[in-house]
This record gives structure tokens, C-alpha cells and sequence, in this order.
């Protein structure tokens, strides 16, 4: 499935210190054995079982056909403009952001930042927008 979102500002107002994330509840069959990772040189992470056979073949469980899901963000946001063409190999955002070193100037896009992060679902399962700030403020900030 690819998904595809412009996000425009169409207000006169110019905003700073916006946050966008996606979100993603992955219950991969029986959902309390599922163990999330990261592939952070390619910019994704994924969900896969943590048993040769998911729960006991219960409804809503794989059994012994195991599937895995990854989610990849292909167009990551811009760097703020500096002039000039980031270097490529270093341990900053190059790490797996895109088009450093490539000779083109202000072209750099963020990889994966702090937006990539475990979340437990501890009764605090999000239904409205401030409830999403508020995983962020917990698991993030807190």
C-alpha cells in the first residue's frame, strides 16, 4: 500500500515548531508477542512474532503462517536551508537522511528522528489529536 500526503499551509500565518507524525498500531496477529524493530539506514521499522507460532491459533492469530509488516517513509521533510551541500558518512543526520553529498545544494531530507518510538499500550490508547501529543509527551519527553 503507498500513501501519499502534501501537507500545505494555506493560512497567511507561517508556523515553527510543528509536529507531524504517523502513527501506526501494529497487532500482528496475537498482538502480546510481537516485537517491533528499526532499520534505521534505510529509514523504516517493522513488527514481527516472537514465537515460531502465533498464541495458540486462537481467531484474530496466524498460527504457523507468520507474517511481518514494515512501514517505510519515502519522503522525508527538508532540512532547514544552510547554502550549502551536506556532506555524506557522518554521524548526524546523513545517517540516513537523503541526498547528502550529492552535489546539490539544500536538497538534504530528514531520515528517521525522535518520531520513531515504542509504544505500550497501557490504557492510553489515542482517540482524538491531543491524546497522540500526549504519547509523545510520556514516552518522549517525559
Amino acid at each position: 500500500m503507498f500513501i501519499h500526503y502534501d501537507i500545505l499551509n494555506l493560512f497567511t500565518v507561517d508556523y515553527h515548531d510543528t509536529y507531524i507524525n504517523l502513527f501506526a498500531d501494529f497487532d500482528l496477529g496475537y498482538s502480546q508477542d510481537d516485537y517491533l524493530g528499526s532499520d534505521v539506514k534505510n529509514g523504516m521499522f517493522y513488527v514481527y512474532n516472537g514465537k515460531a507460532i502465533d498464541d495458540n491459533g486462537q481467531p484474530g492469530s496466524y498460527g504457523e503462517h507468520l507474517p511481518a509488516l514494515g512501514l517505510k517513509v519515502i519522503g522525508r521533510p527538508f532540512l532547514p536551508e544552510d547554502g550549502t551541500d551536506n556532506p555524506a558518512g557522518s554521524c548526524d543526520n546523513s545517517i540516513n537522511g537523503l541526498n547528502f553529498g550529492d552535489n546539490i545544494v539544500d536538497n538534504e531530507r530528514l531520515g528517521m528522528t525522535n518520531s520513531f518510538l515504542n509504544f505500550f499500550n497501557d490504557g492510553m490508547e489515542p482517540f482524538v489529536a491531543p491524546d497522540y501529543y500526549k504519547i509523545y509527551e510520556k514516552y518522549w519527553v517525559g
